[in-house]
């Protein structure tokens, strides 16, 4: 069992160094099971984006030496998922939860992507300099 749990963590943390190839990977196999652009592209960023988290969090915490960055984006994402409950509760009277954790689940695809790209250029100026 600890073998399996050890190759299961190795495989993780070699997708979450590359995030994007996650991303074209599911994709492509989606596109080729279904050929639907859209649901192959919303199950790769949802998929990618657990990968993301890991990405952004490791390079935060090698780039500030932040220890808890990973916890900070995990906080965000719950404010987020409040705000968004809370609008939405507030325009309509009861709160989608599944709704809201797809609205809130591919904008911090969108952010952490973001951030990955700054973050990873970011880094890879300091390692050059």
């Amino acid at each position: 069992m600890t073998t399996v749990l050890a190759i299961l963590k190795t495989t993780y943390i070699v997708l979450s160094v590359i995030p994007y190839v996650v991303f074209a990977a599911v994709w492509g196999i989606c596109y080729f099971m279904w050929k639907d652009k859209k649901r192959s592209t919303q199950l790769a960023m949802d998929i990618s984006t657990f990968f993301l988290i890991t990405s952004v969090a490791g390079l935060a915490n090698s780039i500030m030496g932040f220890k808890f960055s990973w916890w900070f984006i995990i906080l965000m994402l719950l404010i987020a998922f409040g705000v968004v409950g809370g609008y939405q509760y507030r325009l309509k009277g009861e709160s989608n939860v599944p709704k809201v954790m797809r609205i809130i689940w591919r904008l911090a695809f969108m952010v952490l992507s973001i951030c990955y790209i700054i973050l990873l250029l970011i880094e890879l100026i300091r390692q050059l300099f």
